[in-house]
């Protein structure tokens, strides 16, 4: 999320942008850029197109380019988003009624039916957490190499 200033002496916000729903659209006046909506955020009546200016080009740049790295991280996010908001990102196959990478998963977890506690006996937490930040990096993960409670 991006908090924006009524201007440089204000303390309090004046509100916020959720980063996840927008794209960077640097504009040819030397300072200017904007915070677009993407297809995602478009579903909205009124979707809002923000107007930014930063004080000069090299800081333009400097927070295009950090603004741009985490909007498309957040468009990659699996894990921490909504069902919803899964299937919306899933343009190429309208005929999935899952996300992929939950489809991978079964599919994995379909080899190891016999493995003893599957779904009682908890994974490695640091493994698991490793697998969530590759996921969300959008990291093509080999299921049938991890331990199936890890899954």
């Amino acid at each position: 999320q991006l908090y924006y200033f009524a201007d440089k002496n204000s303390t309090s916000p004046k509100g916020v942008i959720d980063l996840a729903y927008y794209s960077i659209r640097r504009l040819p006046k030397e300072n200017h850029f904007e915070l677009h909506p993407t297809l995602l955020d478009l579903r909205k009546k009124d979707p809002v197109v923000y107007l930014l200016m930063a004080p000069d080009f090299k800081t333009r740049f400097e927070w295009t380019e950090v603004l741009s790295k985490l909007t498309a991280d957040m468009h990659k996010r699996v894990f921490g988003v909504s069902l919803e908001e899964l299937m919306r990102r899933q343009f190429t196959d309208k005929t999935q009624k899952i996300p992929a990478f939950l489809n991978q998963i079964i599919n994995a977890l379909s080899t190891h039916l016999e493995t003893e506690g599957i779904f009682r006996i908890p994974g490695s937490a640091k493994d698991i957490m490793l697998y969530q930040d590759q996921i969300n990096s959008g990291a093509s993960i080999d299921f049938s190499s991890i331990d199936p409670h890890t899954i």
